[in-house]
């Protein structure tokens, strides 16, 4: 569970149990601070950009502003309605990394959240570490065939996920990473929860990843995946 330490009357730091409370500050959520001290090593774009922050007591760390989907993004772009602090995107994503890594699964370390209340709505930030020398599997298959080796690891990554009821509500090809040694990992917990087991949701998860991939396949040639790396992928999650 992560620590919670206010701010000001509206502003909450959320922070890892395993980081030391009072290091972090709420200018560690703003890239202009980084900025100001070359510390910004690279940056991502989609829906928002995320940043890549060298630091001298993490291996590096990601910085993530949360922002909406959907047609709603329109109206209220970061912006959240606030139910409790427990309820919000921020904590709940540290709360899943905390368990994940108590697990001993393949995932970020959490490190820290910013929750910021205006009003009836809140905005969040998350701060997690970096996954060194890693890219995702998008870049991956756009550049060479993977091996039925790596397919397999990578199904096998997964299972272990669902092992423990971890429904990833993202899981697509943008969100699992390999790194230099060969060590597949899963990012991105925003929303993700836990689930009973046996009750068909694993299937539906896998079903996800499946159409992430087709779709990549059909828009984004040279896209290096077809049905037979699948079902190496299927063989190793059915290893277990």
């Amino acid at each position: 569970m992560p620590h919670i330490t206010p701010l000001t009357r509206n502003t909450v730091l959320l922070q890892s149990h395993n980081q030391e409370e009072g290091h972090i500050t709420s200018q560690w959520f703003e890239p202009d601070y980084w900025q100001s001290s070359n510390s910004i090593t690279g940056h991502t774009t989609g829906r928002a950009t995320t940043y890549f922050i060298k630091h001298a007591t993490f291996k590096g760390l990601v910085l993530r502003h949360y922002y909406r989907g959907g047609m709603v993004r329109h109206f209220l772009k970061d912006r959240y309605l606030y139910t409790g602090l427990k309820n919000t995107r921020a904590y709940a994503e540290l709360e899943m990394l905390e368990k994940v890594q108590q697990w001993g699964l393949a995932a970020p370390k959490a490190v820290a959240g910013l929750v910021q209340r205006r009003g009836l709505f809140y905005r969040a930030d998350l701060l997690m570490e970096q996954i060194p020398n890693a890219r995702d599997l998008f870049q991956e298959l756009k550049s060479s065939r993977l091996s039925a080796s790596t397919w397999q690891s990578i199904g096998r990554t997964v299972a272990q996920f669902h092992q423990h009821g971890v429904y990833h509500a993202d899981l697509n090809c943008h969100n699992i990473m390999r790194d230099n040694t060969g060590k597949i990992w899963l990012i991105d917990f925003d929303r993700a929860s836990l689930k009973p087991t046996g009750t068909g949701w694993a299937a539906e998860n896998i079903g996800r990843l499946y159409r992430s991939l087709t779709k990549e396949l059909e828009r984004s040639p040279p896209f290096y995946f077809d049905d037979t790396q699948w079902e190496a992928f299927l063989a190793g999650y059915d290893t277990k």
